[in-house]
C-alpha cells in the first residue's frame, strides 16, 4: 500500500512539472507575441491628450509605495502614481515577517500603505486603494492649493466612518458641479472594477495545479522573499509549493463558489474583460482621449496578472488588447519610480 502511495505521489508530481513546464514555454512564446504587439503599437504616432492635472506634488514631499508587486490593489495605485507621473519610492514587501511595515504608525500592516512625509514634518499613512487614489486626485486637482495630505487624509475618514457608505471612498473632493456626470460613470467603473473584475483574478491565475505553481514562481520572482538573505531559498521553496497547493486546492474553489463564477473560470475572465471592452467602445479610453480613474482601476487589477497563463489568454481571447497596450505604454512611459528599495536582505 505504501509503495502504491509513493508511487502515486511520483507520478503525479511528475505529471504537473511536465504541465509547468509545457505552460513555461508556452508562455515564453506568446510574452514574446505580446511584446512585439506593444513595440509595434508603440511606433504608431498617436497623440494622446493626457490631461494632468493642475497642482502637482512637492518636490520635497516623499511619497513610498508599500506593496507586493502581484497585488491587484497594489498595482491600482501604482498605475495612478505611474500614469501621472508622480514621484515615489516603491517599497517591496516580505509576506513572511513584513519587517518593511514595523515602522508604520497604523495598527494593520496590510498594502496598498502610502506614506507621504510632507517637508513641513507632517507624516501621513494612507491605506484601502480606491480612497488612497481619490485623495491623491482631490489633492492635485486643487486649483487654490487649500488642501494637505493630512486635511484630505481626515476628510476622508470622517466621510467613510460609516461602512454602510460604499460610495465615500470613491468621491472626489474638489470636481466641480460640471464634472457630476463624469464622476458618476467613473465612479461607477472605479467600483466594478473592485466588486466584480478584481474576483475573477484569483480563480483565473491558480486554475489548476500547474498553472498555480508558475503563478507562484512569478510571485516569487517579482516579490520580495529574502532576496540574497539566508533563508531566501527556503521561503521561496515553501511559498511556490506550499502557497500553489493551498490557493489551487482550497481558496481557488471558494472564491469560485463564492463570486459565483462559471464552471470554467475563464470564460468568467473573458465576459468581464469584454463587458469592459463593450464599455470603452470606439473610444481609446474610458476617459475619452486620456485615461480617467476607471481606466487605471480596470488597468490596475489587470496588471497583476502579466506574465501569468490568464494574462496571455486574456489577450488572446479577448479584444482587450489595444486599449491594455495603450495604457501599459503611457504608464511606462510617465513613470517616476525613483527606485526599488530593497530592505530584506539586512534582515
Amino acid at each position: 500500500m505504501r509503495w502504491l502511495a509513493l508511487t502515486t505521489s511520483a507520478c503525479l508530481s511528475q505529471a504537473a512539472y511536465l504541465s509547468y513546464k509545457h505552460l513555461e514555454q508556452r508562455k515564453i512564446t506568446r510574452t514574446r507575441s505580446w511584446f512585439s504587439f506593444v513595440a509595434s503599437n508603440s511606433e504608431k504616432k498617436e497623440m494622446v491628450n493626457i490631461q494632468l492635472p493642475l497642482r502637482r506634488i512637492k518636490e520635497n514631499d516623499k511619497l513610498e509605495l508599500i506593496q507586493y508587486a502581484t497585488c491587484p490593489f497594489c498595482n491600482k495605485v501604482r498605475s495612478y502614481l505611474d500614469f501621472y507621473g508622480i514621484p515615489y519610492t516603491l517599497i517591496e514587501v516580505c509576506p513572511a515577517f513584513k519587517p518593511e511595515m514595523k515602522s508604520l504608525t497604523v495598527k494593520k500592516k496590510k498594502v496598498p500603505t502610502v506614506r507621504i512625509c510632507e517637508a513641513t514634518g507632517t507624516e501621513t499613512v494612507l491605506q484601502e486603494s480606491s480612497q488612497i487614489i481619490s485623495l491623491l486626485h482631490s489633492y492635485q486637482i486643487d486649483s487654490k492649493s487649500s488642501e494637505t495630505f493630512s486635511s484630505l487624509a481626515v476628510h476622508f475618514r470622517q466621510i467613510t466612518e460609516n461602512s454602510d457608505d460604499q460610495i465615500a471612498k470613491y468621491t472626489i473632493k474638489n470636481y466641480g458641479l460640471d464634472n457630476q456626470e463624469k464622476f458618476r460613470k467613473e465612479l461607477e467603473w472605479r467600483k466594478w472594477a473592485d466588486d466584480k473584475l478584481v474576483h475573477v483574478v484569483a480563480p483565473n491565475i491558480y486554475r489548476n495545479f500547474a498553472e498555480s505553481i508558475e503563478t507562484f514562481r512569478v510571485i516569487t520572482a517579482k516579490g520580495n522573499y529574502g532576496y540574497d538573505a539566508y533563508w531566501a531559498k527556503p521561503l521561496t521553496f515553501m511559498a511556490t509549493w506550499f502557497g500553489s497547493t493551498f490557493m489551487c486546492f482550497v481558496i481557488a474553489p471558494r472564491l469560485k463558489k463564492k463570486n459565483k463564477l462559471n464552471e470554467n473560470v475563464r470564460q468568467s475572465l473573458y465576459e468581464h474583460v469584454n463587458e469592459w471592452v463593450a464599455e470603452v467602445g470606439e473610444k481609446k479610453f474610458h476617459g475619452g482621449d486620456s485615461p480617467n480613474l476607471a481606466d487605471l482601476a480596470v488597468f490596475g487589477v489587470l496588471r497583476c496578472m502579466e506574465d501569468m497563463e490568464a494574462f496571455l489568454d486574456m489577450l488572446e481571447f479577448t479584444e482587450i488588447g489595444p486599449w491594455y497596450g495603450r495604457m501599459s505604454k503611457l504608464c511606462s512611459k510617465n513613470s517616476k519610480q525613483t527606485h526599488f528599495r530593497q530592505t530584506s536582505k539586512q534582515s
